[in-house]
């Protein structure tokens, strides 16, 4: 596979990942409405943040 098809074929997995991501957190917010003495769901939320700012930067 040619570099263009790859990177090609690599963000559209990254498209799905972040249309899925967007899914998830749409859901947790669901279970948090449930349950919202809970404050797991905040460290949930902590943790993803985190994440994505690491990734945030490493695109710069």
């Amino acid at each position: 596979m040619d570099i263009k098809k790859r990177y090609s074929a690599k963000n559209k997995e990254i498209e799905k990942k972040i249309s899925l991501l967007s899914k998830k957190i749409k859901a947790h917010k669901i279970q948090f409405k449930e349950d919202s003495t809970n404050w797991g769901y905040v460290g949930d939320l902590s943790y993803v943040n985190e994440k994505i700012e690491d990734v945030l930067s490493f695109l710069k």
